[in-house]
């Protein structure tokens, strides 16, 4: 007798069920000394969730009040896949959620 009950493989299930995380920082003066340094803490975090279930994307929300972001600092974020959103920015922000 042929079995009507096929349990699909847990391994699928488990990577369909993939956890997304954000994590966010706030730099009050977001230059490309402290823009760069976020790619060390972001790889240092995302290096401590080491289970295939997890994916985590790393945000900098960068004070533009003052001052506009350094183009510079823009760039780096960008090569390093890293959102760098302005404050001013809050629909942007809002889509976090």
């Amino acid at each position: 007798m042929a079995n009507l009950w096929q349990v699909p493989s847990l391994d699928k299930f488990y990577t369909s069920l993939k956890t997304k995380y954000t994590l966010i920082k706030f730099l009050n003066n977001p230059n490309f000394t402290d823009v760069i340094a976020q790619q060390y803490i972001s790889n240092d975090l995302k290096s401590g969730m080491k289970t295939p279930e997890t994916s985590v994307k790393y945000v900098i929300i960068g004070n533009d009040h003052k001052k506009p972001i350094p183009e510079k600092s823009i760039i780096a974020s960008e090569d390093m896949g890293i959102d760098l959103i302005p404050w001013s920015d809050k629909y942007k922000i809002l889509s976090l959620k």
